[in-house]
């Protein structure tokens, strides 16, 4: 053992060690974690901290073996209990009594001790009232006492680790906590008047007062004396035993929360009402910013506790909301601490505008002025530059944070007063700080200002837009203009309904593309702001189209690639309005101007990688420009070609389908070539027939040749199209199996593409083999999009298709053992637990055509997963433990669940019985053995489960088993706190 101990010593000085290299350190980190999982680490860690018992002063390495033995010894007690014997538990036990009781180590070493006794109590189930013999043995030493049933309840918070049945856990709980938690109320109570350090008693307190009646805990005088005491006495002279009560009181608070009764909390109350006269009773550039932060939280606690009290008697509760109002509203609060406020205002605002609260509201409403008043206030960017990046960042942040307050405040005041407010700002200024912060204030209050707002903002708007020749209104600033014209954005469905302020400011908004043309900002944010007067007043400026047009025009080359869509988005909009004729006419004007420099680009002989993307942003206009266009004909109409149809099939014969043909193998163009194909046929559906034979047969080319993944992201639009004869009746039966078999072609193509791909390589030990999955990720992505698509619209075709599902279902699970994009992993689980749910009686769609799944279907889905039965158990449990994130877990749980429901619902023992022995020879072949109890009680659960059809505790049994296997032998344990 002493050989043992020293290459523990000498693999921590190696992990601590600043000259050590990093293979060095993973050859220690990977011997250390191997010493924890080992039976003789029981012995060894006893011994290091046995024969070191803290009574001489460590040094750094002393300190880092005691920390190691400790840390340890607790993961040893949460995952491998089961290597002990009986009479060896009952060593364990009395050697940690032993430590607990005599031993002077550092903190760190003790609270791991701690911990390490309270996961044993739980989990060492025959022994009897194990709490009530560690009060006994620690009741001299109330200061260790206090330390461990304050580590207690924490411990019992959750299963995590720990192999007890729920059952046996819950009855453990039982056992541990409530049943001494009266014990230990009295024994708390104790303390408090026997000069036993109040911080330990307060940190104690706050962990059991969930344990405890709250009705009866706040009734405790000495507790509910001590920490007001200590709040009053020790806030300058001893800060640990402050933030101490201050954590107390608001575990205290927040327990409150469920309490009936208004009167049983007045004394509690009363209390908060005298602390704030006591210590923020001064002006606030005087109170100390850490008595602040501390007040903050105790107040914003008891404000979201009481929030229903609050709000439906204000006489009684009107001076806490002061307080919070203070404590929001003070210039001197750092700005992340005036943010724990804001939710307290948002929830107060729910019941305030209900109507049954209107005579409250009443009595709130000029507290919410003032917050409006003093929202503003903050709002002001400060006179002097911030110091650096960071802090003006975090202004900035900050700011947007406030606007929910803002809304708060409108909601409250009602939009005249809340407007008003930043109308006498714009009215009066003193510098540009003021104006910027009253327009930022405007803009956020938009979504609470109806649309039939006609008192202030008829006001404010031309005061907003004042004429250039006019004397100068505001200040000529730049984030001013800026400001303004975002202010002018937000309220274009205001002036949808206030057609006489429209012309005033597209007046404004051109004016700026004129005099700012040099200011990208504010360049920018015009155009934003004129995509939006477009979409919102798009019946008003239908007949403006040619003058927008022209702007468009004049403007394009002055503007980035994302504001020459945002203007041509909006111009789509306004074009959709238009008569069908005008409407023809306008796209065709605009793609008689688009289209020639677009094709001279096009045509160009060398094709540069910067040549590329601009293509692909040029392609990216005409999405822009068709993304609000839609048919005119009737959706029963099918025997005429649709106008809109008309130009886009000239658009695609007279320069897409050379464009396409030309960029077939060029990912940057095709991406966004694909982009507008697939828009095309969402926003024209069925209509787009005339061009099907065409397009699809490009995209089959396409994907065949090049293996772009792009385009089996538009084939999918395609096929859930074509496929939807529930809400395209008129789609023809020739054309729908037409498109199946265009689906059944990219299947093909992709199956070959994909069986080219080198799977083994993840286990070759090549560093960059995850770069050669990974390229494939997004063809994998795109290709179980589409499967998707085909499954919800064609499920007979997929169903009973020779061969084509078991193929997909097996490319599924290999994806799942090599893959690690987390987005494509969810995608393709999600693929499978839809294939699995076609094998129930109830359709997992809604079909007019589909009300119950066919029999034959059905067994169809059966017999692929009974086959497949062993390998998916086999990869998505291995996946659960080894492989796949949080998120995909729940995904793959949920699978499996479906699948095992599957099982159930064929009614058939002999697939009961198929199925425990596919997790049992799982269990039997993963790479760190199961202890035979742990397989019993999984085994068992999943046999329950089955018996008695309880599919919320199969999730539980999965999740727990593969999750105590992880944290057992996967996860790391060194640093595993």
């Amino acid at each position: 053992m002493d050989g043992i101990k020293q290459n523990i010593f000498e693999s921590l000085n190696c992990i601590n060690s600043s000259v050590s290299s990093e293979n060095d350190k993973k050859v220690a980190l990977n011997y250390l974690e191997g010493v924890q999982k080992e039976h003789v680490s029981w012995r060894i860690m006893l011994e290091m901290l046995n024969t070191s018992k803290g009574d001489k002063k460590e040094n750094t390495s002393d300190s880092s073996m005691l920390i190691f033995a400790a840390q340890t010894l607790r993961n040893k007690i949460t995952y491998d209990l089961n290597q002990l014997e009986p009479n060896e538990m009952e060593e364990i036990k009395y050697a940690l009594l032993n430590l607990v009781s005599h031993s002077t180590f550092n903190k760190v070493v003790m609270i791991q001790l701690y911990v390490s006794l309270a996961k044993f109590a739980i989990q060492y189930v025959t022994w009897k009232k194990p709490v009530q013999e560690i009060i006994t043995n620690l009741l001299n030493e109330p200061d260790r006492l206090l330390e461990f049933l304050k580590i207690l309840p924490e411990e019992t918070l959750d299963m995590k680790g720990i192999t007890l049945t729920e059952d046996e856990f819950n009855s453990r709980i039982h056992e541990l906590i409530s049943a001494i938690s009266i014990n230990v109320l009295q024994f708390l109570i104790d303390c408090s008047s026997n000069g036993v350090s109040p911080k330990l008693v307060l940190s104690c307190l706050s962990t059991w007062s969930g344990e405890f009646p709250i009705e009866q805990l706040i009734t405790v005088e000495p507790l509910m004396n001590l920490i007001f005491q200590t709040l009053y006495n020790n806030y300058e002279s001893d800060n640990d035993s402050f933030e101490g009560a201050i954590t107390c009181l608001i575990f205290i608070l927040r327990e409150t929360r469920d309490i009936p009764n208004q009167d049983m909390i007045m004394s509690l109350y009363n209390n908060l009402i005298q602390l704030n006269n006591a210590l923020l009773s001064v002006p606030a550039n005087r109170v100390d910013p850490d008595i602040l932060d501390a007040m903050t939280r105790v107040f914003v606690e008891a404000g979201e506790a009481w929030c229903v009290f609050i709000a439906k008697t204000p006489n009684v509760f009107r001076p806490l909301v002061e307080v919070l109002l203070f404590l929001t509203c003070s210039s001197d609060q750092d700005l992340d601490i005036v943010k724990y406020v804001f939710p307290f205002w948002f929830d107060l605002k729910q019941f305030l505008v209900l109507p049954r609260y209107s005579s409250q509201k009443k009595e709130y409403m000029d507290i919410y002025q003032k917050l409006l008043t003093g929202i503003i206030e903050h709002l002001k960017y400060p006179e002097d530059k911030f110091d650096s990046k960071e802090e003006e960042d975090k202004f900035k942040d900050f700011r947007y944070d406030m606007g929910d307050v803002l809304k708060d405040c409108t909601a409250v005041v009602g939009p005249l007063v809340a407007l008003t407010q930043p109308l006498e700002i714009l009215k009066h200024f003193k510098h540009w700080q003021s104006v910027e912060a009253a327009l930022f204030a405007l803009r956020t209050m938009a979504h609470e200002v109806p649309r039939s707002e006609n008192q202030v903002l008829p006001q404010i708007i031309p005061f907003l837009c004042s004429d250039e020749n006019n004397t100068q209104l505001l200040p000529d600033h730049q984030k001013v203009k800026y400001s303004i014209i975002l202010v002018l954005g937000r309220y274009t469905e205001w002036t949808n309904n206030h057609p006489k302020f429209l012309g005033m400011q597209l007046s404004y908004i051109y004016r700026t593309f004129d005099s700012c043309a040099n200011d990208p900002d504010i360049l920018n944010a015009s155009s934003h702001a004129l995509m939006f007067f477009c979409q919102d007043c798009k019946e008003l400026l239908s007949p403006h189209i040619n003058d927008l047009m022209d702007l468009y025009y004049k403007v394009s080359p002055l503007i980035d690639v994302e504001s020459n869509f945002e203007i041509c988005q909006g111009l789509s909009s306004v074009i959709n309005q238009l008569p069908v004729e005008q409407l023809t006419e306008n796209l065709a004007i605009f793609l008689s101007k688009f289209l020639p420099p677009f094709n001279e680009m096009c045509n160009a002989n060398e094709i540069t990688s910067d040549l590329s993307n601009k293509i692909a942003d040029q392609m990216d206009l005409l999405y822009g420009i068709f993304s609000e266009i839609y048919p005119r004909s009737e959706a029963t109409d099918t025997k005429t070609t649709d106008p809109v149809v008309v130009i886009v099939q000239q658009l695609w014969e007279g320069s897409l389908k050379s464009i396409f043909t030309k960029f077939i193998n060029n990912s940057v163009v095709m991406e966004r070539g694909m982009k507008l194909t697939r828009q095309l046929f969402s926003n024209l559906n069925c209509f787009m027939e005339p061009l099907l034979p065409s397009i699809v047969e490009f995209i089959a080319h396409g994907f065949s040749t090049t293996g772009l993944s792009c385009y089996l992201w538009c084939s999918g639009s395609i096929i859930a199209i074509f496929g939807d004869t529930d809400s395209y009746p008129t789609i023809s039966p020739q054309v729908k199996s037409a498109v199946w078999e265009f689906a059944c072609q990219q299947c093909i193509t992709f199956m070959n593409n994909f069986n080219k791909i080198p799977l083994d390589i993840q286990n070759d030990g090549n560093a960059d083999s995850d770069k050669i999955i990974l390229q494939y990720s997004d063809m994998i992505y795109d290709f179980f999009l589409m499967v998707s698509d085909a499954l919800m619209f064609y499920p007979e075709e997929f169903i009973n298709s020779y061969g084509l599902m078991d193929q997909i279902v097996e490319i599924i699970l290999k994806t799942c053992t090599v893959l690690n994009d987390s987005e494509t992993c969810g995608l393709v689980i999600r693929c499978l637990d839809d294939i699995i749910l076609w094998g129930f009686n109830t359709p997992p769609i809604s079909s007019l055509t589909i009300k119950t799944t066919p029999p034959q279907w059905k067994e169809k889905v059966l017999t692929t997963f009974i086959n497949k039965g062993p390998q998916l158990v086999n990869i998505l449990i291995n996946g659960l433990i080894f492989k796949f994130s949080k998120d995909e877990s729940i995904e793959v749980t949920n699978c499996l669940s479906d699948f095992i429901k599957l099982i159930h619902s064929s009614g058939n023992e002999k697939y009961y019985s198929l199925l425990l022995e596919w997790f049992s020879k799982l269990m039997d072949r993963l790479k760190y053995p199961v202890d035979p109890q742990q397989k019993a009680i999984f085994l068992d659960n999943i046999s329950k489960s089955i018996k008695y059809a309880d599919f919320r505790k199969l999730k539980s049994s999965i999740y727990d088993f593969t999750n105590w296997y992880r944290r057992k032998w996967v996860s790391s344990r060194l640093y595993n706190n």
